[in-house]
């Protein structure tokens, strides 16, 4: 209450509010933190809205997050940069650049949405629909989507129990968007054709039986990846689809619950107004326990009323349905984050805390995972703000209305006389196109990795770029090799806990007796032929090694000779080679990888990293 009463303060009359205001209603701790976070996620933003002209702004401290239509700016909660875990704050930045990329709506939705209750579908199911595509898109958001959406009907029961505090009922076009959502979360979770809950009350039971296929046929209308990077055309024919589906057939039925409901409210009023309850005797208050006799009295008084007072009575019913609407969908939200930030801390809790867990293969990889998150976050803002920029770079001509004139178009048009009303020399971004990348991880797991702890400082490196790319949803392959090649991640693959789990083995795999070699050109020739059946526009074969092949019968020098080999690769393929040297004594990489970083302290491995990375991509035919 505090923390809101010193807001209210700050606010201008006229409701905005300036981030440095809002920052300076944060300790100067807090300020830093949320700075911080708010810039590992606006490029998040940008990558999954494919749009760094989008803003990014500080909401409220409790005011929730939305993506404005109008003015394009994505609005954070500060109070939950501080208190949700990263893997909310991703979800949700997520989601809402989802809807940057995909919701549109049309001057026929806006006016549709100024009915009582359709807005609250369509925002159900357009949710839905924006998750489907985020997912689908970029997958590794579906175990943070899993935990975002943990909504059992022990929650929805909490959102009736709320609306019914308010109302005296629980309108029954807010059961039947949740039961939606109930449903799509159902079948998100695998489990194929989930029933109607037969606890909800006949009427919208029903509604939702009849309408459930056309809900789920326009969830599915989103357009793929590939399909936006088209052009705008493509995501607005989806939208208009699913808006269409949502008017044309789910509508119609629908609506009879919202009319139920306005009936409900118009009784529910007249059941609060003392001097009616004189004038008709004793009746019960609560609606749910009305008899059907009781209701239809009611009605007859409401119809007897004048005119004008019937009219009265329903601006007042649909005033508080629009209210009540407005808040059961903070209240979900609210309910939603907090399940989320529950989950999340559970989910946490239940990885590695033991000390026979934090010993396992599992719990090894996790324990140096937390250890690096700090150079995760910070190695993923750089390259995402590197890949996002490499894509952003042109202006397309030929619109009537744009960001900037390309004047030289618009001297040829009037050269014609074509006046400035029908004039397309206007200019807008070009809609980014995501290039193709695969990148190959090939780490030493021989002996020599042991000396020195060479390898610990490793593994601590391979997390950082495993984590970082899965991230970025960058088709990434992760071997190992000594006088054998591991199979960590395959490309396609997503990273998960069995992925995380064998990468833990690494540790041990340089004190088995095939770590006795390390067959380097072998190894890094495996790995650039996997690596060249990728179809990518971009690949990179990054090699983490101490640089000193000792080569086993297997694979003989004289026929896998390493220097020979990483000539070969740049000679003859398009892939980008480098060398990468983590901890001290690395040197002897620069002998057979021109392009190289070596010596690499893991704390400097961000920043090293990331430069390497920029240079390759500016400087991609030359490098």
């Amino acid at each position: 209450m505090e923390r809101e009463n010193l807001f209210e303060q700050q606010t201008s009359p006229s409701g905005g509010v300036s981030k440095t205001d809002i920052l300076e209603y944060f300790s100067p701790k807090d300020q830093e933190e949320i700075v911080y976070k708010q810039e590992v996620l606006s490029s998040l933003a940008y990558f999954i809205g494919n749009d760094i002209d989008v803003a990014i702004g500080l909401n409220e401290p409790g005011g929730g997050w939305y993506w404005d239509s109008e003015e394009n700016v994505i609005m954070m909660d500060p109070q939950d940069l501080l208190e949700m875990p990263m893997d909310y704050l991703r979800f949700t930045i997520s989601h809402e650049a989802g809807h940057r990329r995909i919701t549109r709506m049309s001057d026929a939705q806006m006016r549709d949405r100024q009915k009582a209750g359709f807005s609250f579908l369509m925002n159900m199911v357009e949710a839905s629909r924006v998750n489907n595509f985020v997912v689908e898109a970029y997958p590794r958001f579906y175990e943070q989507l899993k935990l975002a959406y943990q909504i059992d009907l022990e929650q929805i029961e909490n959102f009736k129990g709320k609306t019914k505090e308010v109302l005296g009922y629980t309108p029954y076009f807010i059961q039947a968007s949740l039961e939606y959502m109930r449903l799509w979360y159902e079948e998100v979770k695998g489990k194929g054709n989930p029933p109607v809950d037969d606890n909800l009350p006949k009427e919208v039971q029903e509604v939702v039986i009849k309408t459930r296929e056309s809900v789920r046929d326009s969830w599915l209308r989103y357009p793929s990846k590939e399909e936006v990077d088209s052009g705008e055309e493509i995501i607005k024919q989806y939208a208009e689809l699913s808006y269409m589906i949502n008017r044309e057939e789910v509508w119609p039925v629908f609506k009879e619950l919202v009319d139920f409901d306005m009936q409900n409210q118009e009784i529910q009023q007249l059941l609060q107004n003392k001097e009616i309850q004189k004038e008709l005797g004793e009746v019960v208050g609560d609606l749910d326990l009305l008899s059907e006799e009781w209701r239809e009295k009611l009605m007859e008084y409401i119809q007897s009323l004048s005119k004008k007072d019937q009219e009265e009575l329903k601006r007042e019913a649909k005033e508080a349905l629009a209210e009540i609407e407005e808040q059961t969908g903070e209240w979900l939200i609210e309910s939603i984050y907090n399940n989320i930030a529950e989950s999340v801390e559970a989910f946490e809790l239940s990885k590695g805390l033991s000390e026979e867990t934090l010993d396992s293969d599992e719990g090894i990889y996790e324990r140096e995972r937390r250890n690096v998150l700090p150079l995760i976050d910070k190695l993923e803002t750089d390259l995402r703000d590197v890949f996002v920029k490499r894509r952003k770079q042109g202006w397309l001509s030929g619109f009537k209305r744009g960001k900037r004139i390309d004047i030289q178009k618009r001297m040829q048009e009037e050269a014609r006389s074509i006046p400035v009303v029908d004039s397309k020399s206007w200019q807008r971004r070009e809609l980014p196109q995501e290039m193709g990348y695969a990148i190959s991880l090939l780490v030493d797991l021989s002996g020599s990795m042991e000396r020195d702890k060479k390898i610990e400082e490793t593994f601590k490196a391979v997390i950082v770029l495993a984590e970082v790319l899965n991230r970025l949803s960058i088709r990434t392959e992760i071997l190992g090799f000594n006088e054998d090649l591991y199979v960590y991640q395959r490309f396609g693959q997503h990273m998960n806990d069995d992925i995380r789990k064998q990468m833990g083995k690494m540790l041990t795999e340089v004190l088995s007796t095939k770590a006795m070699h390390n067959d380097d050109g072998w190894a890094v020739q495996e790995a650039s032929e996997r690596l060249a059946k990728q179809n990518a526009e971009k690949k990179f074969l990054f090699v983490l090694s101490d640089g000193i092949p000792n080569e086993s019968r297997k694979h003989p020098r004289s026929e896998y000779d390493l220097g020979n080999i990483v000539k070969e690769i740049i000679k003859n393929t398009d892939q980008k080679i480098i060398g990468l040297g983590v901890g001290e004594g690395t040197e002897d990489m620069k002998k057979y990888y021109p392009n190289h970083q070596v010596d690499i302290k893991v704390e400097q491995l961000a920043e090293k990293l990331a430069n390497t990375i920029r240079e390759v991509l500016v400087n991609y035919d030359s490098f």
